[in-house]
């Protein structure tokens, strides 16, 4: 991981973890693909019956995971990109393990996650 020179983030060359090239002192960006089906975590928030995502779940659901990481010391940005996919991204890159197992750990709501072209189920 990252580690603290005299001030300034430095990495370790290591990347993100095995399959994944990046380097982790740069910003990192995962899309997070979504169940096809909201699950009753979700649903509950609703006003209404859904047969599938839409933008008020969506948008329930990026600001729950916003909140949460942002709980947890992990600034990030969540973007909707389609109707049950997102975009997250963090300036931190030596944080993108854990941003990425938060979401991995997600299995009820998240299918995968795919960074740098390399996709892991949930």
């Amino acid at each position: 991981m990252a580690k603290r020179n005299g001030g300034t983030i430095v990495g370790d060359g290591n990347g993100l973890g095995e399959g994944m090239g990046m380097d982790d002192t740069k910003p990192v960006m995962m899309f997070v693909e979504l169940v096809s089906t909201p699950p009753p975590s979700v649903m509950k928030y609703s006003d209404g019956p859904r047969d599938g995502w839409d933008k008020q779940l969506v948008t329930i659901l990026s600001t729950m995971y916003k909140d949460l990481l942002q709980t947890g010391g992990l600034t990030v940005q969540i973007y909707a990109i389609e109707e049950s996919k997102l975009l997250v991204s963090c300036q931190k890159g030596w944080l993108g393990n854990e941003i990425m197992d938060f979401f991995l750990g997600r299995k009820g709501e998240v299918l995968s996650v795919t960074i740098d072209g390399v996709e892991t189920k949930a």
